[in-house]
C-alpha cells in the first residue's frame, strides 16, 4: 500500500500543474501578441489579456471579438482613463469596440478600458447577442449608433 502512495505522489510532483497565462499587449504592437485580438486569439480559457497603458487605434484594436472564449481583457493600471480603444469609427468606416456573438458567458470579462470612437448602425462600443459577459470599470463615451444592441 506505501508502495502505491509513493508513485502517486511522485506522479503528482512530475505533472504540472496547469496554469492561466498572461498576455501583454502594448500600443505600438509590442509585447506577447501585436494588438488586442490577437491576444485573445492566442489566449486559452482563463487567461488574461493585458493591455499596457496608452490609446489602442486600428486594425486588430477594434471590432474585438472574443469568439466565446472565457478570457479576461483588462488594462494595467486598473485605471479606464490610461488605457483606451479609439475605434476611430464613422458613417464611412464603421467600426465597434467589442462584438459578443458566440455565447459568451460571465467568464469573459472587460475590465478597466475606456471604449471611445465606436460607430456602428447598432453598439457602436459593444454589441452582444445571445451572450453575457462580465463588463467591469469600463467607460464607454462618444460612440454611436443608431439602433440599441441588447
Amino acid at each position: 500500500m506505501r508502495y502505491y502512495c509513493v508513485i502517486f505522489l511522485l506522479c503528482l510532483a512530475i505533472v504540472p500543474a496547469a496554469s492561466a497565462r498572461t498576455w501583454v499587449v502594448n500600443p505600438a504592437g509590442t509585447g506577447d501578441a501585436p494588438n488586442i485580438q490577437a491576444g485573445i486569439d492566442s489566449a486559452a480559457a482563463a487567461d488574461t489579456v493585458l493591455l499596457a497603458d496608452g490609446t489602442y487605434t486600428g486594425p486588430g484594436n477594434r471590432d474585438i471579438d472574443f469568439g466565446g472564449k472565457a478570457v479576461t481583457l483588462r488594462s494595467q493600471a486598473g485605471d479606464p482613463n490610461l488605457c483606451v480603444i479609439d475605434c476611430q469609427g464613422s458613417s464611412a468606416d464603421p467600426h465597434r469596440g467589442f462584438l459578443f456573438e458566440t455565447g459568451e458567458t460571465p467568464s469573459s470579462r472587460i475590465e478597466y478600458v475606456t471604449v471611445t470612437g465606436g460607430y456602428m448602425n447598432n453598439g457602436g462600443g459593444m454589441a452582444c447577442y445571445y451572450s453575457s459577459p462580465t463588463i467591469t470599470g469600463c467607460i464607454f463615451e462618444g460612440d454611436s449608433a443608431s439602433l440599441a444592441a441588447l
